[in-house]
């Protein structure tokens, strides 16, 4: 009897932890399945809206590349149409004639913005009685002129902005000096002032049409300045040309 209850209380337990088993794995799986459903769910919104943003994330970029081709076209039009303005300009100033008739349309420039008139206030061009001929005659009431002509020392200011070598850049400093000194000589030597129809002013202007090479006139050597008005010339950047031809009008106003 004790056997037969033995026996009997093992195929009971064991049938009970069966059955025990089979339940909770299907509670399991039942569970298991529901949270599935909620995860792929959960999953399935995550991707649609990593979707959403790698096409609008796209699409910017699309944008982004359109407009950087269509801006770096513009730059690059610039770029070639500066180079272009570049070479021109390089061109010009590579020929003393042309960089004489760029500053004289320079200096013409000035003298009309300072309000002065052609035939009026000024003259180009006009031989005194040695046949010579200044380039500008600014006329001042009653009979006075003060002559001015124009100069354009850029050869040896450009070898001096190319040097390569400290030694290079200083022999171009040198004469580039050199070339202020004989141009300042050369108008003396002229002496406009005696040589005036009329009655000239006792200095001339000495044109330099550009603020950089004016500017480095006054750093190659600061007595430049003294030295040409030693000579009766006095050295006018574009500013100070300006300066003075205002001060030409007002007085020739009074």
């Amino acid at each position: 009897a004790i056997t037969r209850l033995t026996d009997q209380a093992r195929t009971d337990r064991d049938e009970a932890i069966k059955l025990g088993s089979q339940q909770v794995s299907k509670d399991g799986a039942e569970q298991l399945g529901s949270k599935a459903d909620t995860i792929n769910q959960t999953l399935t919104s995550i991707k649609n809206a990593m979707d959403k943003k790698i096409e609008d994330l796209d699409k910017e970029l699309r944008e982004f590349r359109e407009n950087n081709k269509s801006q770096f076209d513009n730059v690059e039009i610039a770029v070639g149409n500066l180079a272009r303005t570049t070479g021109n300009l390089n061109q010009v100033l590579s020929s003393s004639q042309k960089r004489g008739q760029w500053g004289e349309r320079m200096a013409e420039d000035m003298l009309r913005a300072a309000g002065l008139i052609e035939g009026i206030n000024f003259r180009k061009q006009t031989e005194n009685e040695e046949g010579k001929k200044p380039d500008y005659e600014l006329m001042m009431p009653p009979n006075r002129v003060l002559i001015m002509d124009v100069k354009f020392p850029y050869d040896q200011y450009l070898t001096h902005i190319n040097a390569e070598s400290d030694a290079m850049r200083s022999q171009a400093k040198s004469d580039f000096v050199t070339a202020v000194k004989i141009h300042v000589n050369t108008l003396a030597k002229r002496d406009y002032i005696s040589n005036s129809v009329e009655e000239s002013l006792d200095y001339v202007l000495m044109f330099v049409p550009n603020e950089s090479i004016s500017g480095f006139v006054h750093e190659a050597d600061p007595t430049l300045i003294d030295y040409a008005l030693s000579q009766k010339i006095v050295l006018c950047s574009p500013l100070t040309l300006y300066a003075f031809l205002v001060v030409i009008r007002q007085a020739t106003d009074s």
